[in-house]
């Protein structure tokens, strides 16, 4: 007997894999960061978590829709561009509002971006293999 796996369900625990390790790389770099720069670590810590489960929200959502990989490049491309534009264009701005931010809201938000990445990748792990072209 075998056991049939699909593509999308070892992408899925792959990338949950992936993301537990990206958990503790940034929370010992954020701690890390919070000694030298006297920043609070877990202002640190929610703000690299956010920006971690918005990534691997809309890479999962991409992922669900037909024609995976050219999705997931334009979306990476489309990542790097939009974070890189915030930084030259709207510097101050940017970092202002990512610093006036009490805790608890990125701790409420984390909180939700946890419970839909959970609803994701529930739904791109269940999903049913329908064809070589989507990939």
């Amino acid at each position: 007997m075998t056991t049939k796996y699909t593509v999308f369900q070892l992408i899925g625990i792959r990338m949950l894999l992936f993301s537990s390790l990206a958990i503790l790389c940034n929370a010992s770099f954020s701690f890390w960061l919070s000694q030298t720069l006297n920043v609070s670590f877990f202002f640190l810590w929610l703000l690299s978590l956010t920006g971690l489960f918005l990534f691997a929200i809309g890479l999962l959502y991409v992922m669900k829709s037909g024609l995976v990989i050219r999705r997931m490049v334009i979306y990476f491309f489309g990542w790097i561009v939009g974070n890189s534009l915030l930084m030259i264009f709207a510097d101050m701005y940017y970092i202002q509002v990512l610093m006036q931010l009490p805790i608890i809201v990125y701790a409420i938000l984390v909180i939700v971006l946890i419970w839909l990445f959970c609803s994701e990748f529930k739904q791109l792990y269940l999903r049913k293999q329908e064809g070589i072209e989507l990939c």
